[in-house]
C-alpha cells in the first residue's frame, strides 16, 4: 500500500500486522503535506525493490516479521543505504493465539 506514487524520499513501513500497520499509517497521514511519501509492505522481500532504489528517508521496521531475524535484518537492510534512519518496533497487538 502506498500513500503516494512519487519517487522522492520515502518512509518505508515494513509491518505484517494489519492493525499495527494501519495505526502507523494513520499517524503518518496526520503529518504536514511536505512530509515524505509512505509505502507499506508486509514482508522483507517486498521491501527490497524500494530499498534498492535508494530513496528511503526513514525505515520503520517490525522486528517480528516472519521473514526477519531482528537486528540482523536491520544490518542487512542498512547495506542498501547506510544513511537510512531506522525506527524499530515490535507489534503492539497481542500475538494471535495468546
Amino acid at each position: 500500500m502506498s500513500m503516494s506514487t512519487s519517487t522522492e524520499e520515502t518512509i518505508l513501513l515494513i509491518q505484517d500486522d494489519p492493525v499495527d500497520a494501519q495505526r502507523l499509517l494513520d499517524a503518518l497521514a496526520r503529518q504536514p503535506e511536505e512530509a515524505p511519501d509512505v509505502v507499506h509492505v508486509a514482508r522483507l522481500d517486498e521491501a527490497r525493490p524500494h530499498l534498492e532504489r535508494g530513496s528511503i528517508a526513514l525505515l520503520v521496521l517490525d522486528l517480528r516479521l516472519p521473514d526477519s531475524r531482528g537486528l540482523e535484518t536491520l544490518a542487512r537492510l542498512r547495506m542498501h543505504d547506510p544513511r537510512t534512519i531506522a525506527e524499530l518496533h515490535r507489534s503492539v497487538t497481542p500475538a494471535r493465539g495468546s
